[in-house]
C-alpha cells in the first residue's frame, strides 16, 4: 500500500530512497495499527529477500544459502497481532522473569538461526533445526505466560511432523493462526512434506 501511494506521488521504487522512505512509512502504519511489534515482517514485505533484522536497526539483506529450501504451509486465518501484542504486554508487566527467560530463548533461537544460515549445509540445517526448537519453545512460554494462542493446534501440528521428519519449521509473524514456514537441506525433503 505504501509503495502504491509512494508511486503515485512520483517516487522511483527502484530507488534506494524510495525503499527506505516505504519502509519508515510502513513501519509507523505498522506500529500504530499493531501497537508494537519488531516491524521486522515489514521490512521483509518491502525490502524482499532474506534479512538479517533487529529492532532499532537498519536490516541488512543476505545471500539466500543455496542448499536452503523454504516451504510455506497455510494452517488457517490469519491471527490478531495486535490483541496478542496487548495480551503479551500485560503479561510481561505481570511477571518480567517469565517473558524476560521467553524473550532470551527467542533471542537465542534468532542467534542459532542466523549461525545456521551462514554455514554450509548440515552443519547450516542442523543449527536451524536448533533455532526453530528454540523460537517454538520461547512462542509457547510467551504462550503460557499471556493465554494468547500463539501456537494453536494447527501449528503444532505442522511444526511437530516437521520435527519428526528431520526437518525445521516455526510459525510465520506472531503465531495463532497464519502462516508455518519450513525449512529443509532438500527440495525432495520439502516435496514430500
Amino acid at each position: 500500500v505504501v509503495g502504491f501511494h509512494l508511486q503515485e506521488a512520483g517516487h522511483d521504487l527502484g530507488r534506494a530512497d524510495t525503499r527506505a522512505l516505504a519502509l519508515a512509512l510502513a513501519r509507523d502504519a505498522h506500529h500504530k495499527a499493531q501497537g508494537g511489534g519488531s516491524g521486522g515482517d515489514v521490512a521483509a514485505a518491502v525490502l524482499g529477500g532474506s534479512l538479517r533484522f533487529s529492532t532499532g536497526n537498519d536490516p541488512i539483506v543476505l545471500p539466500h544459502p543455496s542448499w536452503l529450501h523454504v516451504g510455506f504451509v497455510d494452517v488457517g486465518a490469519p491471527a490478531h497481532t495486535a490483541s496478542f501484542v496487548r495480551r503479551v504486554q500485560s503479561a510481561a508487566a505481570a511477571d518480567p522473569t517469565a517473558y524476560a527467560r521467553a524473550i532470551d530463548l527467542l533471542t537465542a533461537a534468532s542467534h542459532e538461526f542466523l549461525a545456521g544460515y551462514t554455514r554450509e549445509r548440515e552443519p547450516g540445517i542442523a543449527a536451524i533445526r536448533t533455532a526453530t526448537t528454540q523460537h517454538n519453545l520461547g512462542l509457547a512460554a510467551l504462550q503460557a505466560l499471556s493465554g494468547a494462542p500463539i501456537l494453536p493446534p494447527a501449528i503444532t501440528t505442522v511444526t511437530d511432523l516437521a520435527h519428526t521428519l528431520g526437518l525445521a519449521a516455526k510459525p510465520t509473524g506472531a503465531g495463532g493462526g497464519d502462516l508455518v514456514v519450513v525449512f529443509a537441506a532438500s527440495q525432495a525433503e520439502l516435496d514430500s512434506f
